[in-house]
């Protein structure tokens, strides 16, 4: 009895040196401790660049940084060298501004552009002064530019046959396109213009 208990006792002893010499091992072969925390956080900032890479929109890119900056999740130096790769792989990103102003110098209506710009305006994409800056921008860039009625009167003024003029005033009236008032304008200015037309002479 006394033999077996002896065994079983000699048997456990061997095995806990066994198990503590193979942790004591492992223990010397790992990297410290401060070695393992650099490595996991540079594979972080590796997956985080990457990511931020692929973003279109720098404007989201700084804001993310700001908020991994504030979480601690990497430090200001860390932000400002992934800011600068994205910057490099994106050398023709344009702000917000520039580019709505860039595509809205390419459109010919002004009062489309106006009405763009309000909606813009209105959904808090851009600010109001933002606004006035891009249409005194378009008007600089369009300065021969009229509005419809001024476009529409100075057509109908080298119309040379009046019922041709009022019949096409009263389809632009029915189209919504100008006013009954504006229709009756232009055909005073065209009366003004021609003040010695008469209708032809029907030959029927």
């Amino acid at each position: 009895m006394n033999k077996h208990i002896i065994r079983f006792v000699a048997l456990t002893l061997a095995l806990a040196a066994l198990t503590f010499g193979a942790v004591t091992t492992f223990a010397a072969d790992a990297p410290p401790a401060n070695e393992r925390a650099a490595s996991n956080v540079e594979v972080t900032l590796e997956q985080i660049t990457e990511r931020i890479l692929q973003m279109e929109n720098r404007d989201r890119v700084v804001a993310l940084l700001d908020r991994l900056v504030d979480n601690d999740r990497i430090t200001q130096g860390q932000a400002n060298q992934i800011l600068k790769a994205w910057d490099d792989a994106h050398p023709d990103w344009k702000p917000l501004i520039e580019r709505l102003t860039d595509r809205i110098l390419q459109m010919e209506n002004r009062d489309r552009v106006v009405a763009l710009l309000d909606r813009l305006v209105d959904n808090d994409r851009i600010t109001q002064g933002q606004a006035n800056q891009i249409l005194k921008a378009w008007d600089d860039a369009h300065p021969d530019w009229k509005p419809l009625i001024e476009r529409l009167t100075d057509r109908i003024l080298q119309m040379e046959n009046r019922d041709r003029v009022v019949a096409l005033q009263d389809r632009l009236v029915d189209n919504d396109r100008i006013t009954q008032g504006q229709a009756n304008q232009i055909l005073k200015a065209w009366d003004d213009a021609h003040p010695g037309w008469t209708p032809p002479v029907s030959t029927g």
